[in-house]
């Protein structure tokens, strides 16, 4: 028996997202950058609405916004087509301009807000309460995102699926080491209430059986661990 115990936590970091997601967003991608474009690229393909009182006289997304529209975003861009039409098109006309649907726009955030990540926040995830910051709006083919997983795979990677709020299947066992007890009454379960980073790394922290996970994790109080001391 050594004497002293193995520190209760590892000493590296997971792999930052899983090759494979077995929990597959019921949105459509949205994203119109590049096939194969990494992580943080810098265009999530999000276009922002912007007036045009000459052509539709309503509010499109199709990228084509008069050039002092665009170095003034936090005044003329917004998130979504019902910002725009209130402010520009308020009163009587303001039903009419939700009603057309210009040609080209993008129609994923036709009415949602847009994903930016919540850095001012709680800072656990991506947010879509149209309170992002003037930055953000500034940059926002680079910040703002269609869908929530877009946003998180972009910025919160090392914690998808707490930004995601999503659980995926495991693929190998259910019995894991609980570190979050004292070095003492430290084993291993299957209670579900697992860490989310455990799941980018699954091979490694979940067993199949308890025996198995003891044997990985527990070895130096094999015995201690299984119930058998």
């Amino acid at each position: 028996q050594p004497t002293t115990a193995p520190s209760p936590t590892p000493s590296y970091q997971p792999t930052p997202l899983p090759t494979s997601e077995s929990s597959q967003s019921s949105q459509p991608s949205c994203s119109h950058s590049p096939t194969g474009a990494p992580s943080g690229a810098g265009d999530s393909g999000v276009n922002l609405f912007y007036p045009d009182w000459i052509g539709i006289d309503g509010c499109r997304n199709d990228g084509n916004e008069p050039e002092y529209m665009a170095v003034d975003p936090a005044q003329w861009l917004f998130s979504t087509k019902a910002a725009c039409c209130e402010t520009y098109f308020g009163g009587y006309n303001y039903q009419k301009c939700m009603r057309i649907s210009p040609p080209g726009q993008d129609g994923c955030n036709s009415g949602s807000m847009l994903f930016y990540p919540d850095w001012h926040g709680v800072n656990r995830g991506c947010v879509d309460d149209g309170e992002e910051p003037y930055y953000m709006l500034s940059n926002h083919k680079f910040f703002m995102f269609n869908t929530r997983e877009e946003c998180c795979k972009t910025f919160y990677s090392w914690d998808y699926y707490t930004c995601t709020g999503t659980t995926p299947a495991l693929t190998n066992g259910d019995y894991y080491p609980n570190w979050t007890r004292s070095i003492e009454t430290t084993t291993c379960v299957n209670d579900g209430n697992q860490p989310a980073f455990m799941f980018d790394n699954q091979s490694w922290y979940f067993a199949p059986t308890l025996r198995e996970c003891c044997k990985k994790h527990m070895h130096w109080k094999f015995n201690e661990c299984i119930g058998d001391s």
